[in-house]
């Protein structure tokens, strides 16, 4: 699993937002779901995910973005990145926005 964060420049629209990108590879099954997080808690709106894409070796890759604020990444909030299968977490990671 891997968690894209953007830099501080990819703010510069008039809108202010930029997006936090997370791919979960080799996945046994596409039978899984992305769920983020923002502080511990879920987030539900502005996130596009991709449907499960066959990876050539046998398994699956997926990712999903999610649309965060100036304002989060600069006091440093802290998003999470869940794939489940069922109810059962199979694979979490996190990570801090920081300023560079």
């Amino acid at each position: 699993m891997l968690i894209r964060a953007p830099i501080l420049n990819a703010f510069s629209s008039i809108y202010l937002n930029s997006t936090v990108t997370c791919e979960v590879s080799d996945l046994c099954s596409g039978d899984v779901a992305i769920r983020w997080l923002k502080e511990n808690k879920e987030i539900t709106t502005g996130i596009t995910t991709s449907k499960p894409v066959p990876n050539g070796h046998g398994g699956y890759t997926i990712s999903s973005k999610v649309v965060i604020t100036k304002e989060d990444w600069v006091s440093e909030k802290k998003f999470t990145c869940e794939a489940k299968r069922k109810d059962t977490t199979i694979l979490s990671e996190e990570k801090n926005c920081t300023i560079y």
